[in-house]
């Protein structure tokens, strides 16, 4: 995955991805590390998607 756009809480550089997990499809856990050479920041973060608009699993409807 790319382009969360997180940033450090220490220093602000971009974060990377070290390693991801999936534990279900729609449940990720991802390790992070700071970008930046001088910050040792690292950080889990997970992440969940979440069906907002289910349209490709609903019929056509037509008002009439």
């Amino acid at each position: 995955m790319q382009g969360l756009g997180l940033h450090c809480e220490r220093c602000g550089s971009r974060m990377r991805i070290r390693t991801s997990r999936r534990l279900h499809p729609h449940y990720s856990r991802f390790y992070l590390e700071c970008s930046h050479s001088a910050c040792d920041y690292r950080c889990r973060g997970d992440f969940t998607v979440q069906t907002v608009n289910d349209s490709a699993n609903s019929e056509n409807r037509t008002t009439g």
